[in-house]
């Protein structure tokens, strides 16, 4: 594989891949359309090397490829994975990419016209191509910072690294993410932005132009398993080291022991979810992310309420 040198760097792009080289193909494919061309990309692989990245040997891309891996091939989870890229920062600008998303032509150019003027945290947009036909794509579409306009003031908590950017120093003064994460699901980029927020003092505005484009192929079922595994681990963690978080994930429902506390904790408990579940494939659209947002509360909730453990075993394979 060869790569252009350049004397000039404006970006490092960090984008973690796990076993998904088809998809990762088309991210790299995207980011060699950019418009803006002073950029690199460290490529942080979790797990096996030769599934991720065996055609990377034939490729040729117009920017600086790094390749990284944890020693061994081991599998760490995507906080440690991306935090590979710490020791080899080197541009002024960061931005976090997912390897399972296809950039637009100006991505890159557009979170520059947010981040190189002002000091901001650049929350770019995720496009979902099938959120107008499958149920829970147009709910991730829409939640978190997807609900808000281009120019937006929102929650560092909302943080979503498929797509974002910031000054690198800010990145590297916090030391990435928290690796405690481990291999269980979610949690790390939320925890990531409200650091960003309440300790570097950075201001999160939505940035409509900064593009990304994805298909969400995952079931209802699934879906939900992840949001109790989140519920069981993850969120007790994020509650832990930041006791103050109360605003997000429907934590003072889950723990209040006022009256609407309760009732919360009576439905979580119910056989409410499985009734709503049944519902969601026959109801229109807009009714539909509605209830998979009542579907997300109870079965997070479920798993928080439920869990015994306060931490998630490493050497468990998480939901991915």
């Amino acid at each position: 594989m060869k790569t252009p040198v350049q004397k000039s760097l404006l970006f490092d792009v960090v984008v973690p891949a796990y076993g998904n080289p088809r998809q990762l193909r088309a991210c790299l494919d995207g980011l060699g359309r950019q418009t803006l061309k002073s950029f690199r990309v460290l490529l942080c692989v979790d797990g096996s090397l030769e599934k991720a990245v065996a055609f990377i040997h034939r490729a040729h891309y117009p920017f600086p490829l790094k390749v990284l891996s944890h020693p061994g091939g081991r599998r760490k989870g995507p906080a440690a994975t991306r935090n590979q890229s710490l020791r080899h920062l080197k541009a002024p600008y960061l931005c976090l990419m997912d390897s399972d998303v296809v950039p637009g032509f100006r991505c890159l150019e557009s979170h520059l016209d947010f981040i190189g003027n002002r000091d901001v945290l650049s929350m770019g947009r995720i496009i979902i191509t099938n959120a107008m036909t499958d149920p829970v794509a147009g709910y991730l579409m829409k939640r978190g910072a997807g609900k808000y306009a281009h120019g937006t003031e929102v929650p560092g908590y909302y943080l979503n690294t498929q797509n974002s950017a910031m000054k690198t120093s800010h990145f590297t003064s916090l030391r990435g993410f928290d690796q405690n994460f481990g291999l269980c699901y979610g949690g790390d980029d939320t925890e990531l932005g409200y650091r960003l927020e309440k300790q570097e003092g950075l201001t999160c505005l939505v940035n409509e132009n900064a593009r990304v484009y994805a298909a969400e192929h995952k079931t209802l079922s699934f879906f939900l398993d992840q949001m109790r595994s989140f519920g069981s681990f993850n969120l007790h963690l994020i509650r832990k080291k930041h006791p103050g978080f109360t605003g997000l994930f429907g934590l003072r429902w889950y723990e209040t022991h006022s009256a609407a506390g309760t009732a919360a904790r009576m439905l979580i408990k119910s056989p409410l979810a499985e009734k709503l579940e049944r519902l969601v494939p026959d109801v229109p659209p807009f009714l539909a992310r509605g209830l998979i947002h009542a579907l997300v509360f109870l079965n997070m909730g479920k798993g928080y309420l439920n869990s015994e453990e306060k931490e998630c075993p490493d050497r468990k394979e998480g939901l991915s």
